[in-house]
């Protein structure tokens, strides 16, 4: 089990890769010489679920928004169900925080999650995500800004970083798949990884189009709902820059070494997150000691593991905290990864005294 798949990579870390997709960076702009400077400032460019009659949702808690609540005790779906991962938190003040693990991918299987979890997020005043990609995508100054932050401005270039040999296997892979663009060359390595990663996608029947969190956004867009950000776009990609080359090389290397098993295994976590399956969600990112890797290699995941996922639910649950606190009544959405397990945001939301119950869909 690898690096990426066992950190859920996937399902925790492809808001950049989606934002990347939806706006049109990427892409072979058929130039074959080198460019001569880098623009500081200039953005690169299953079994189908049958679209009949969705039953109505019976809330297994307390409390419904719609409906009311059932007096049977609450039961895991059988694995065949699509059966998103969803609690509700009981906030002091009477207020109510559903917490949803979302996906940053999928196919039309997402429109029978939104058909789902579509009364909770009408219910609450206001949607949190991420960050709100769908806003992002359409301000070109604020991701000209982003993407300017991962020009390397000290003379190096990706080459320089990666290596002749790896960055060549780059080069090759993303021209046959037609996203490759000269003006990569000054971008940071971390921006070739979540190239690389996309290209793969696109190899299966998966696609970014289909996130979660845009189903969301649009939705709570069209309702008039307030937006927040438990992150932002400037963090995330910061924090994606802020990685090592050498964890990057890994994450290349692992990535180009294992290509066949990657299709299957985003499809797997897509399955396993559509059934809502926490224990096998956890079996996923739980680690692997025949993994093969040295000490030094061992480290690197273990320091991406605490950046990516262990240091990030900390600051999501002060974030869902403040606004429980506020009294705001909250849909907060973010990666499946960050929810489950004694890191999770359920966790950490429990241990500050919140009552959180797992509703079954």
């Amino acid at each position: 089990m690898k690096i990426w798949k066992r950190t859920l990579a996937v399902i925790s870390a492809l808001s950049m890769a989606a934002v990347m997709t939806l706006s049109g960076c990427g892409g072979n702009d058929g130039s074959s010489g080198k460019t001569e400077s880098a623009p500081a400032t200039t953005v690169a460019p299953t079994e189908d679920i049958p679209a009949t009659d969705v039953p109505t949702t019976e809330l297994q808690t307390t409390e419904a928004p719609t409906e009311e609540a059932s007096t049977e005790e609450a039961s895991a779906p059988a694995d065949d169900t699509v059966s998103p991962m969803l609690w509700k938190v009981q906030g002091e003040k009477g207020n109510v925080m559903y917490l949803f693990g979302t996906i940053h991918l999928g196919d039309e299987r997402n429109d029978k999650v939104m058909s789902l979890i579509g009364d909770y997020v009408d219910s609450c005043d206001a949607l949190a995500v991420e960050f709100d990609t769908v806003a992002f995508q359409s301000d070109m100054n604020a991701m000209t800004s982003v993407m300017s932050t991962l020009v390397y401005t000290d003379g190096t270039t990706a080459k320089d970083h990666m290596g002749d040999e790896l960055y060549q296997k780059c080069v090759d892979f993303l021209t046959e798949e037609g996203s490759f663009n000269q003006i990569y060359d000054y971008y940071d390595d971390s921006l070739w990884a979540t190239m690389v990663q996309q290209a793969l996608i696109s190899k299966s029947e998966l696609s970014l189009d289909n996130a979660m969190d845009t189903k969301l956004l649009d939705r709570a867009k069209a309702n008039g709902q307030e937006i927040l950000e438990v992150e932002s776009a400037e963090f995330q990609f910061g924090m994606e820059k802020s990685f090592s080359d050498e964890l990057v090389r890994l994450q290349l290397k692992d990535l180009f070494d294992n290509q066949d098993e990657f299709i299957p295994s985003v499809t797997l976590l897509y399955q396993t997150w559509l059934r809502g399956n926490e224990e096998e969600i956890s079996q996923l990112m739980a680690d692997d000691e025949d993994t093969g890797m040295t000490p030094e290699e061992k480290q690197l995941e273990e320091d991406y593991h605490k950046a990516m996922i262990t240091d990030r639910n900390i600051g999501m649950a002060e974030k869902a905290d403040r606004w429980l606190e506020d009294g705001k009544s909250v849909f907060f959405a973010v990666g499946a990864g960050h929810m489950i397990n004694d890191e999770g945001v359920v966790k950490l939301l429990a241990d500050k005294g919140y009552t959180v119950e797992r509703i079954y869909l």
